[in-house]
């Protein structure tokens, strides 16, 4: 019994990371209420590296990751690793920036009700978790069914 669960665990490892398999799209979230519906991927990189903090121009901005996602999102999203973008947050908090840097989540749920109780909370999701807790937000006007849309890898 051992030996088959271990070897379905491995196929399903191979086939994860195996290269041309597609991923579920990431998705950006913020707070429902938010009157933010799209963003440029620009204005999505002032935000998750603290240049922007105030959201909607109104609200500061709160940012949230998922733990398991968020190597894939600097990826795609800043053209960063993670050990950048922790190098880059580092940096910033030893620089008294006035942005504070993402809470780390270890659920779509725990993400998804922190957005959901911020006014100006952002985060991303796999497209699989999104629901109607929090705001689908477009990149440069493309949803995550769009081919073009820049948070594919």
């Amino acid at each position: 019994m051992f030996r088959a669960d271990f070897a379905a665990a491995v196929l399903a490892l191979t086939t994860l990371l195996s290269p041309g398999i597609q991923r579920d799209p990431l998705v950006v979230v913020v707070n429902p209420a938010s009157d933010v519906s799209n963003l440029s991927i620009d204005e999505l990189r002032g935000i998750f590296l603290g240049r922007t903090v105030m959201f909607g121009g109104r609200d500061r901005v709160a940012l949230a990751e998922l733990d398991n996602e968020r190597a894939r999102f600097y990826r795609t999203a800043l053209s960063m690793d993670d050990d950048r973008f922790k190098r880059h947050w580092i940096h910033q908090v030893f620089a008294g920036a006035a942005a504070a840097p993402p809470e780390t989540f270890t659920s779509a749920e725990e993400v998804k009700r922190f957005v959901a109780g911020r006014a100006g909370a952002i985060a991303f999701l796999p497209t699989s978790a999104l629901d109607a807790t929090v705001k689908a937000v477009t990149i440069e006007g493309r949803r995550p069914t769009d081919p073009n849309y820049p948070l594919r890898d």
